[in-house]
């Protein structure tokens, strides 16, 4: 009598255990978060990128400065400037995302046009 009870009580916590272990796991908030982290991890690449060319902008326009080339004209693009230079160079800067910008204009004096960044409000 003792050999049917222990097979049943071994079925029965197995059964136990097999319906524990297979039990529905709501998983839907790490995956969430996952998601989230995905779309800030791609947003985070597109600002690096952006900011790698405008440091290759800005380096462009320093060797400008060494090389006493200066800017002969300035246009506005759909997401920025194109800056053009004596010596028939180009640099672009584009826009932010989410920035304000400050007022700017163009300077023409005798020799030069200067784009000036003004800061006051």
């Amino acid at each position: 009598m003792k050999k049917p009870i222990k097979i049943f009580t071994r079925l029965f916590v197995a059964a136990v255990l097999a319906t524990g272990v297979t039990a529905c796991y709501d998983d839907d908030d790490i995956w969430d978060k996952v998601d989230e982290l995905d779309t800030r991890l791609t947003a985070l690449e597109q600002a690096v990128n952006n900011a790698n060319a405008n440091i290759t902008t800005l380096q462009q326009l320093v060797d400008a400065l060494q090389n006493n080339v200066y800017v002969t004209d300035v246009t506005n693009t759909t997401d920025g400037y194109k800056i053009t230079f004596s010596n028939g160079t180009n640099a672009e800067i584009r826009n932010g995302v989410d920035g304000t910008n400050p007022p700017r204009h163009i300077c023409q004096t005798t020799h030069r046009r200067q784009l000036v960044l003004d800061s006051r409000q």
